[in-house]
């Protein structure tokens, strides 16, 4: 019997169009952001920051792009020659062990192929180490030579002037030269928002962006934290822990004092209309080594309407919290495929959400408990400052920890849950909110008021005002 080898192996075009398929342009460039800061921490892995709070200081990334190409450059250290040789270049990453020590957000080894195939057919990486320089040039024939794999690497090819790594695409798809044309697009503001964002923690601690020559300015996720913890003031519910080899932190509180009254009742009229989409910080923060994955998130994701936690609402606006979670085997991270959102199947992410919901019932239980009162508690925020959430910021003394039993068979896990002033008014205010049609209100508005445009707020109280008067007479 003869045997005939056949081929089986991948085709190119295959690779090419399953890894850019699925994956969105401003994703695949903030995997090259990814892959910078990876680099950061392989330098500090030698060579430990002078500054703990800023680690990343010194480090940048550059980004540019117009219709005519894209480059990215930073100063992270570079590529070391011999893993571009083995690694670097190939589709997927080998398993090495090279990062098995070091906290990094490169999971599958394909986010720099994947950004080059996704922009263009033509590329070049340039990459200055202290070993020296080398280039690599990836071109439209070697795209479309089905059977041919390996690049050519060139030596002391123009060294960069640090070390680092710069990668340039050029012959641009079509609808890729579109969204590059011009620094004014939606695209470019939607991708600054989302680099502001997702590295909100990564630029605070120093590490420096620029998108077009522009510098990208973090995000506030900050919460306010008395001077001490024997002030009486508002201080975050606290959790720290190791579930499943992930390192943990939990903080929520509140980010600034609630709203009053007034503003409360004004900005539900005001949502009943038109359902708000700003930007305030209330809601969760999820961080992944550094790297911010969910931002001011308000749905069930995070607790919000599941289990003993209402919906989402105005009365809320001034509760924030944010999880850190931190592994060297990225792996255990409840990430999804594209750093984008949280794999709410997680075992490590289950356990969490536990925490996050006990906290934030607090939270909420306190603005209910206190609604329409800002006017007596403003003494219980009068001290407390807006720190980083980060426990290393708080200095939480040991004995006020306690230990939680139910996480032993994850890890560990212990909690500090700050007790909180309760109102002493026996008379407390309660707000009142419902809904009529506008030419009846505005009906009710000329009949006591003798003005059609008098605002639904004061037609409310003044028609209660009535009717309280007559019940008080009774």
């Amino acid at each position: 019997m003869t045997t005939t080898p056949i081929k089986a192996g991948p085709t190119k075009r295959f690779f090419v169009s399953m890894l850019t398929r699925d994956i969105e342009l401003k994703d695949a460039i903030l995997d090259l952001i990814d892959n910078s800061m990876d680099g950061v921490m392989r330098v500090l892995k030698d060579s430990p920051p002078k500054d703990p709070e800023k680690p990343y200081d010194g480090f940048w990334a550059r980004i540019s792009f117009s219709k005519d190409g894209f480059s990215i450059q930073d100063n992270c250290g570079g590529i070391p020659r011999h893993i571009a040789v083995n690694s670097a270049f190939r589709l997927g990453r080998p398993d090495d062990g090279r990062d098995d020590d070091l906290q990094t957000i490169g999971m599958y080894g394909i986010g720099m192929k994947r950004a080059i195939f996704k922009m263009g057919t033509s590329a070049k990486v340039t990459s200055t180490t202290i070993e020296g320089s080398y280039s690599v040039e990836i071109s439209p024939e070697w795209m479309a030579q089905e059977d041919l794999w390996t690049l050519d690497l060139q030596d002391d090819a123009g060294a960069l002037e640090s070390c680092g790594t710069k990668i340039e695409v050029t012959s641009l798809h079509e609808y890729i030269a579109i969204q590059f044309e011009s620094a004014d697009s939606n695209f470019f503001k939607d991708l600054h928002e989302d680099i502001s964002r997702l590295y909100t923690l990564i630029i605070g601690k120093g590490f420096s962006v620029e998108l077009n020559g522009a510098p990208v300015k973090p995000k506030d996720i900050r919460l306010l934290v008395p001077p001490n913890m024997d002030t009486a003031s508002i201080h975050p519910y606290l959790f720290r822990g190791i579930i499943r080899d992930v390192e943990v932190e939990i903080l929520v509180g509140f980010y600034r004092s609630p709203p009053a009254l007034d503003k409360l009742v004004e900005d539900e009229e005001q949502e009943l209309e038109f359902p708000k989409t700003d930007n305030e910080q209330a809601g969760w923060n999820i961080v992944c080594n550094d790297r911010l994955v969910l931002h001011a998130d308000r749905t069930a994701v995070t607790g919000w309407g599941i289990r003993n936690i209402p919906k989402y609402h105005t009365q809320f606006s001034s509760i924030g919290g944010t999880v850190t979670m931190r592994s060297a085997h990225s792996f255990n991270l409840p990430l999804k495929t594209t750093k984008r959102g949280i794999n709410t199947s997680s075992e490590v992410y289950l356990v969490v959400l536990d925490y996050m919901i006990e906290g934030l019932r607090k939270f909420i239980d306190f603005t209910n408990k206190w609604k329409g009162q800002s006017e007596l508690n403003a003494d219980v925020f009068a001290n407390a400052q807006p720190k980083m959430p980060s426990l290393s910021a708080l200095s939480v003394p040991d004995d006020k920890w306690v230990k939680v039993q139910k996480v032993s068979q994850y890890g560990e896990g212990f909690k500090y849950s700050p007790p909180l002033k309760l109102p002493k008014d026996p008379n407390p205010l309660k707000k009142i909110v419902f809904l009529r049609k506008e030419e009846d209100v505005k009906a009710v508005a000329e009949f006591l008021f003798d003005d059609a445009a008098v605002k639904p707020k004061e037609v409310g109280e003044r028609c209660f005002d009535i009717q309280l008067e007559k019940a008080r007479k009774k």
